[in-house]
């Protein structure tokens, strides 16, 4: 779990490879997020609350547009993104460490 830097959303990774967007106004349901093929480990929000990236358990690191409720497939889009956090395990921040 992990709330956005602007305090308005949460979002929950699920083991049923979903993530799901909450308004922490009311915690009524936002949306939902797919792509994952496993279980979702890790999430961060950008700093502008926009967009997240998530890492799930068979090493998919994805990224998606929160505001449009979709996944964004170009990831070049998010190179130079600034992250409120660094829980994701790939990304480019950590290019070049894992195998």
């Amino acid at each position: 779990m992990a709330y956005s830097p602007n305090g308005k959303y949460l979002a929950v990774g699920n083991h049923d490879s979903f993530i799901y967007i909450y308004e922490s106004e009311d915690y009524k349901l936002k949306g939902k997020l797919e792509g994952h093929t496993a279980a979702v480990l890790d999430l961060d929000w950008s700093a502008d609350s926009t967009s997240l990236r998530s890492f799930s358990l068979s090493y998919d690191l994805l990224y998606h547009d929160v505001t449009k409720g979709k996944r964004i497939i170009d990831n070049c889009e998010f190179r130079d993104t600034e992250w409120a956090t660094q829980t994701c395990k790939q990304g480019y921040m950590v290019s070049g460490i894992w195998n």
